[in-house]
Formats: structure tokens, sequence, C-alpha cells
């Protein structure tokens, strides 16, 4: 009964850790989803600023266009086409809040993850990985290099630190 006891309990412990391997699994590819998806909107975003440039510029020259036109006429027509260019400008806008919004809704969750497992983490290797960064930090003579360093630890060790 005992060599039973010890077999039942070995498959347990082994199920188990089967199922935790598999929830580190699917968080590592949420994560990985999540930083592709981060990637897209930021892109996506680059892509509309660039787009906004185009109607903002056609809004101006248009407010130029109404001041110089001599008959009504054509400075009706100048103003329509002005509304025509400010309403694309603002439809451009709302995409890209919207876009800005999914991006802080990615960023969260990566964030989450980091935190995840940063707690993960045993308290002497956080204390490694802090000493670590430390030491290349003053390695680094160049001040523009440290700085961009500092950023990329700080942005990889997450804000809640139990060292």
């Amino acid at each position: 009964m005992g060599a039973l006891a010890v077999f039942a309990f070995t498959q347990l412990w082994y199920a188990n850790r089967q199922i935790a391997l598999k929830d580190e699994a699917e968080q590592l590819a949420n994560f990985n989803f999540n930083r592709y998806r981060y990637g897209e909107a930021v892109q996506g975003a680059r892509d509309i600023y660039d787009s906004l440039a185009r109607p903002l510029n056609v809004y101006f020259e248009l407010s130029r266009d109404v001041d110089r036109v001599d008959s009504s006429l054509a400075k009706n027509a100048t103003k329509s086409s002005q509304a025509g260019a400010r309403g694309e400008f603002e439809r451009a806008q709302k995409r890209v809040t919207l876009t800005q919004r999914e991006q802080q809704g990615w960023l969260n969750q990566l964030n989450l993850y980091s935190e995840h497992l940063w707690e993960a983490t045993n308290k002497s290797n956080r204390t490694k990985i802090v000493a670590n960064v430390e030491r290349v930090l003053a390695s680094t003579a160049d001040s523009q290099s440290k700085l961009r360093l500092a950023m990329y630890a700080v942005a990889a060790i997450p804000k809640v630190i139990h060292v």
C-alpha cells in the first residue's frame, strides 16, 4: 500500500508540475503576442501621425486661400474644402486616440507579466540582477550609453521592487 501511495503522490506532483509549465508557457506566449501587438500599435501610430500632416497642411493652405480669394463663389468653395480637410484631420485625431488607448492596454499587460516574472524570481537572483545592472552602469564611461542602459534596466525591472 505504501508504494502505491508514493506512486500516486509522484503522479500528482508530476501532473501539477505539467499544469504549472503549461501555464508558464501560455503566459510567455501571451507576453510575446502583446509585445508584438504593442510594436504594431507603435508603428500604426507613427503612420497615423504621418497621415495627420497632409490634412492639416491642406487646411492651413485653404485658410490662406480664403483670405486671398476675391469672389464670394470661390471663397465659399474654398471654405467648403477647408471644412472637409478639417473633418479629415479630426477623424485622424480620433484614430490616434484609439491607437494610444490600445498601446496603453498592451503596455499594461506587458508590465503585469514583467511584474509576475520579477515576483517569481527569488530574492538572491533579484539582488544579483540589480548588482549586475549597477556593475554594468559603473563600467560604462560614455554618459549617453549609460543613460540608455539605465533606461532599459528601469524598463525591465518592475516598479514593485522587493530586493
